[in-house]
């Protein structure tokens, strides 16, 4: 027998559901938790990737959910229910519907309804797991050998897009998906150089084969129509940082504050004479939010920069994000009061950071799911030992961006130091404007009245002196 809620799903998704500037979604989850919370999530740009939520709810007792969605344009979304998560492609007049297993989430989901054919192809997607198996850069030390193995898992790929790729596809979902194929196994390949020491517990830098780095420099520099796409915003990241940023000449009898200096000038003057368009506004932001949240520029040269920056970029939207950025870079100069916070500890007691005024404050701030914190903390702990048993110092542990389960496995396994605290998704992204960071691991140094020190630490060792500095 027919299931009237399906019946009525299916009547939705024929008639009143496809009004333009919204899209309804429902789904039929067997055997989810009891109560599941159910979220559809986006990002605001490719810039700053400030998590948005667009709605909320829970599953009924039947594991039954419905969502009517403002919507202003295709881009790609997020659908997590209690711990699963999947991909998503809406556009404005959507109107889909699924059914999955929870106990075989990514192995039963099916889409059906307008922008269905998008869907499906995002569940094959996220099922074949290319991106994960592309990643295994740590088990190879022949590049030549890993390459050939990236170049198997990217036939693939494109062998399941072009099997997904039939005429009910829209354009829009098309001109998303090119970037993202064309550029989605760079970073694997620019991740093989990255090796980790188990015994030393410490990440090097592998040998690479001669010629090994010529994919990045066969780069489209200028791909207009992917000016906005994140993967290849991140593919231009690897080619800059690999065969421009990372070779820039200074003047080594040049004090320390002018090299600075020269290298920002001179990388910026670089994008500015490489790329054009939405390309050069999408290039010159990224890399002037760097600088503005590593808070490393001096005041008057970081002000000239900003001066030529807002000249160029032709992009209002981006002028804005630069210009809160600036307003909030500010507000965590050294001496000015750090923002607070009310966060859960490892006992499930509300702990607010203010609560540690009288102290100085070192806060690192870590994600179980992120390899260089993994590293790092042990320098910190180690930090935390050299002044144990004092009472006018507080180390600070906050885990952002991650799950309360992964974060309490790794603390009943790890039995770290310190104080560690736990910050809910939106918690970390309100912290992550706050503190004006992006990036993590990041460190933070406050002194006894709660006001920064240094906003951006560059790691334990670089904080030790300040500390002893602070508590004179």
């Amino acid at each position: 027998m027919n299931n009237p809620r399906n019946a009525l799903a299916a009547a939705l998704l024929l008639g009143t559901a496809t009004a333009f500037g919204q899209v309804y979604l429902s789904g039929d989850v067997k055997h989810a938790p009891d109560a599941a919370a159910v979220r559809i999530t986006f990002y605001n740009n490719t810039i700053e990737y400030t998590e948005v939520t667009a709605a909320s709810t829970l599953l009924d007792s039947s594991g039954h959910f419905a969502f009517r969605i403002p919507w202003d344009a295709a881009k790609p979304a997020s659908l997590t229910i209690a711990d699963q998560y999947t991909k998503l492609f809406l556009s404005p007049g959507d109107s889909l519907h699924f059914t999955v297993d929870y106990a075989r989430f990514d192995s039963t989901l099916h889409y059906s309804g307008k922008g269905a054919e998008a869907n499906n192809y995002l569940a094959a997607d996220v099922l074949g797991n290319f991106g994960y198996a592309a990643s295994t850069y740590m088990a190879y030390s022949d590049g030549n050998k890993y390459k050939l193995f990236v170049d198997s898992v990217e036939r693939l790929s494109n062998a399941l897009w072009k099997r997904y790729d039939k005429p009910g596809m829209s354009q829009a979902f098309r001109d998303y998906m090119r970037p993202e194929l064309q550029y989605r196994f760079v970073n694997p390949r620019y991740m093989f150089q990255v090796g980790y020491n188990r015994e030393k517990k410490e990440f090097y830098t592998k040998e690479v084969p001669p010629g090994y780095f010529d994919f990045l420099d066969a780069i489209d520099r200028n791909d207009q129509a992917a000016a906005d796409n994140g993967t290849y915003a991140l593919a231009l990241d690897r080619y800059l940082s690999t065969l421009h940023d990372s070779k820039f000449n200074w003047n080594d009898s040049l004090p320390k504050e002018e090299q600075r200096k020269a290298w920002i000038r001179g990388n910026y003057n670089f994008r500015k004479g490489t790329f054009t368009g939405k390309v050069l506004d999408h290039q010159l932001t990224s890399f002037m939010k760097g600088r503005i949240e590593q808070g490393q520029v001096p005041p008057a040269f970081l002000d000239s920069l900003v001066g030529d920056y807002r000249t160029t970029c032709r992009n209002p939207e981006y002028v804005a994000i630069i210009d809160r950025l600036l307003q909030v870079a500010k507000q965590v100069a050294p001496g000015q009061p750090a923002p607070d916070a009310a966060l859960v500890d490892s006992a499930g007691l509300e702990v607010k950071l203010s609560s540690f005024r009288g102290k100085v404050v070192f806060i690192d701030f870590w994600a179980t799911w992120c390899a260089p914190c993994r590293v790092s903390l042990p320098k910190s702990y180690a930090l935390t030992e050299e002044y144990k048993g004092r009472t006018d110092v507080a180390f600070l542990f906050v885990n952002v961006n991650d799950t309360p389960e992964r974060w309490r496995g790794y603390l009943r396994k790890e039995q770290p130091p310190g104080h560690n605290l736990f910050a809910t998704e939106e918690q970390s992204n309100a912290i992550r404007k706050a503190f004006n960071f992006d990036g993590i691991p990041h460190y933070v140094l406050l002194d006894r009245e709660g006001r920064f020190i240094d906003p951006n630490v560059m790691g334990a060792e670089a904080a030790g002196p300040l500390i002893e500095e602070a508590l004179k």
